[in-house]
C-alpha cells in the first residue's frame, strides 16, 4: 500500500467514521502477516500465559488498519500458541520494570531504542518507527498505538533496569551510553552495543568515551587522584567495587580544613565511575534521599553538616542495602519498591557523625591543606585526557579482581565483608599481597574509632574498670544505675569533660553500651547483657583474654 492510498484511506476513514476502512473487520486484525523481523536477543524472554482471548479484547477505539498491522505482533507474542521463534524481541514490544513502569522497546534493524510510555522521549521513538515502518507520521495514529502498547504493557513480562552499573550472569555491565556498555568478565573486558534493556537514564548522566585498554598500575590512579600508601588502595579498591552489584561500599568520608582538595577529588571519583552534569549534590534531605539514590549508581554530597541519627540512620541503610516503598502516586495505593544500594561520599570539614554505625560502614579519608594552587581549567583539561585510559585501568583491575575472587581467604572479623574481600582481590590484581589491603582497611577503621571515642571521653572510664576483671567469670554483675553510680565515681578524679560526657540516666547508660559495644572490644573490653531475674537486667563488663 503506498502512501497516497495510505492517506486516502485515512482520510475517508476521518470523513466518514461510520464506515470501515477496507481490509478491516471490526475487532478482528487484518490478514496481513507480521514481517519477518530479525530478533535482537539471542534468548527470548519470558511471556507470561495470558489467553489470546483476553488480549484481543475490544478496542476502545476504531483503529486504523496501519495500526493493526504494528499491534499485530504484539498480539502475537502473547498468544501461547505462536511458534518460539515469534516469541523473541520484534520491532515493538512493551514491558514493566521491576518497579511497575511501563516501557516500550523499538527496535530497528541494528539497533534499539526504549523509553517509559507517556513521556516525550516514548513518543518520539514510536512517531519514528511509524514513519519508517508505515510512510506516515500522524497524531491519530501514535495515540492508538501508544494506547495498544498501555493495556498490552499489564501482560508483559519484566525487565529490572539499573543506574550505569547492570550485571549478566558472572559478567559486569556498565552503560556507556549511546547504544553501547562494557562488559567486563574475569579477566577481560569488552566494549559492544545494549543487547537487551538493562539501564536507566536520568537527565543528568553523560556518555563515557569508549576506554582505552591499559594495564592497571597505582600510580597511574596516584596521579590522578593526588592520594598514596593506604588512602590510594582503599580508593582504588572503592571505585573498583563500584562496578559489582550486590556489594555494599563503604560511606566514603572525605574531611579536611578548607582548600583539601575534597570536592575536587570527588568529581574526579564521578567523572572515572559514572560522570553526571551535577556531580556534587549540596542537599542532604532525608526527604529527597530515595529519588536521589534511585537514580544514581554514586551519590556525592558537599558541604555537609553535622548528620542527625535519622539521616545517619537511612544513609547506613542505603549503604547496606535497602527495600523502600513508596505510593506510585500521592493517591494511587498501588506500591513501588526501590531496591537502593548506592555508593555514598560525603564531603564535610569534620566528620559528619560519629555514631557506631556510620563509621563502621565508612572509609575515612583525612585530607590536608594543599600547599599550592593551580588552575583548575588546566587540571582538569589533563584529568580528562587521561580519562581513557584510567577508565581501561579500573576496568580491567576490576576483571582481574574478579577472577581472583576464588583464591581470597574469608577472614570473617570486618563489618563490610564482601568490600573487604574484594578488596583483597584486588591487592593480588595489583601484584599486592592481601594483607597489605587487610592491614590498610584496618588502620583506617582504627581512625575511625579513635572518632567515636574522641566524641565520647566516657568511655575510657568503662575501658579503666574494666582492666579489673579478665574474663566474664570474674566480673561481677551491675544494673544499670549500679555501673552508672561506679562510673561517677570513677570520674571524680578524672578531667571535667569527662565526668560532664557521662550520660545521665542508667536506661541512656545502657543504650550507650549497646551502640559502642563494637567499639569497645576493639578496645580489648566486652560488653555482655543478661536477664538473670524477671525483673532484672544486668551488665557485665570486663577485658578479654587474649586468647579470645
Amino acid at each position: 500500500m503506498g502512501a497516497s492510498t495510505i492517506q486516502r484511506t485515512k482520510t475517508l476513514h476521518e470523513t466518514n467514521p461510520d464506515k470501515k476502512p477496507s481490509g478491516s473487520t471490526g475487532d478482528t486484525p487484518p490478514a496481513t502477516p507480521p514481517p519477518n523481523n530479525r530478533p535482537i536477543a539471542e534468548q527470548p524472554l519470558d511471556n507470561p500465559t495470558k489467553p489470546a482471548a483476553a488480549l484481543r479484547s475490544p478496542d476502545p477505539l476504531e483503529l486504523d488498519p496501519h495500526i493493526e498491522t504494528l499491534l499485530s505482533d504484539l498480539r502475537a507474542q502473547f498468544d501461547p500458541t505462536v511458534h518460539d521463534e515469534v516469541e523473541m524481541l520484534r520491532t515493538i514490544f512493551p514491558f514493566l520494570t521491576d518497579q511497575g513502569e511501563q516501557f516500550v522497546l523499538v527496535a530497528e534493524s541494528s539497533h534499539f531504542g526504549y523509553a517509559e510510555l507517556g513521556t516525550g522521549e516514548a513518543t518520539r521513538i514510536i512517531a519514528g518507527h511509524i514513519r519508517r515502518r508505515c510512510g506516515v507520521l500522524d497524531r491519530k495514529v501514535i495515540r492508538g498505538v501508544q494506547e495498544q502498547l498501555e493495556f498490552l504493557a499489564d501482560f508483559a513480562p519484566t525487565l529490572p533496569l539499573h543506574n550505569r552499573i547492570a550485571k549478566d550472569g558472572a559478567d559486569v555491565l556498565v552503560d556507556l551510553r549511546e547504544g553501547r556498555q562494557a562488559r567486563i568478565g574475569h579477566g577481560r573486558y569488552l566494549s559492544e552495543p545494549y543487547d537487551l534493556p538493562r539501564f536507566r537514564s536520568h537527565p543528568a548522566m553523560l556518555p563515557i568515551d569508549e576506554p582505552v585498554a591499559t594495564e592497571p598500575d597505582l600510580g597511574l590512579f596516584e596521579r590522578a587522584f593526588g592520594l598514596s600508601g593506604d588512602e590510594l588502595l582503599l580508593l582504588v579498591a572503592a571505585c573498583s567495587a563500584a562496578h559489582v552489584l550486590k556489594i555494599a561500599k563503604p560511606l566514603t568520608c572525605l574531611v579536611g580544613s578548607p582548600g583539601a582538595g575534597k570536592t575536587t577529588l570527588s568529581r574526579r571519583i564521578l567523572q572515572l565511575v559514572d560522570p553526571t552534569r551535577t556531580p556534587t549534590l549540596g542537599e542532604l534531605a532525608k526527604r529527597s534521599l530515595v529519588q536521589i539514590f534511585a537514580s544514581r549508581a554514586i551519590c556525592c554530597f558537599d558541604n555537609a553538616k553535622k548528620l542527625s541519627p535519622a539521616l545517619a540512620d537511612e544513609l547506613c541503610r542505603a549503604v547496606t542495602g535497602a527495600e523502600v516503598e513508596r505510593r506510585k502516586l500521592y493517591t494511587d495505593k498501588t506500591p513501588v519498591l526501590f531496591m537502593l544500594q548506592p555508593w555514598v561520599i560525603v564531603n564535610a570539614i569534620d566528620l559528619p557523625s560519629e555514631r557506631p554505625d556510620f563509621l563502621d560502614r565508612s572509609l575515612v579519608f583525612e585530607l590536608r591543606r594543599i600547599e599550592s594552587f593551580a588552575n583548575n581549567s588546566d587540571l582538569d583539561a589533563q584529568f580528562e585526557e587521561r580519562l581513557p585510559e584510567l577508565r581501561g585501568a579500573l576496568y580491567q583491575l576490576t576483571a582481574n579482581a574478579l577472577e581472583q575472587l576464588p583464591n581470597v581467604t574469608n577472614q570473617g572479623n570486618e563489618r563490610l565483608a564482601d568490600f573487604a574481600r574484594h578488596g583483597r582481590a584486588v591487592a593480588l590484581a595489583l601484584g599486592l599481597e592481601e594483607h597489605a589491603f587487610t592491614d590498610a582497611y584496618r588502620r583506617n577503621r582504627e581512625l575511625a574509632r579513635y572518632a567515636q571515642i574522641e566524641s565520647e571521653p566516657w568511655l575510657e572510664l568503662v575501658v579503666q574498670h574494666a582492666q579489673a576483671y579478665v574474663g566474664r567469670d570474674e566480673a561481677p554483675e551491675y544494673r544499670a544505675s549500679e555501673l552508672l553510680s561506679t562510673l561517677r565515681r570513677r570520674a571524680v578524679n578524672g578531667s571535667r569533660h569527662i565526668t560532664k560526657s557521662l550520660p545521665k540516666s542508667p536506661a541512656w547508660l545502657a543504650q550507650k553500651l549497646r551502640s559502642f559495644a563494637s567499639v569497645l572490644r576493639d578496645r580489648g573490653v566486652e560488653v555482655e547483657f543478661s536477664h538473670p531475674e524477671a525483673n532484672r537486667r544486668a551488665v557485665r563488663v570486663f577485658r578479654i583474654e587474649p586468647d579470645q
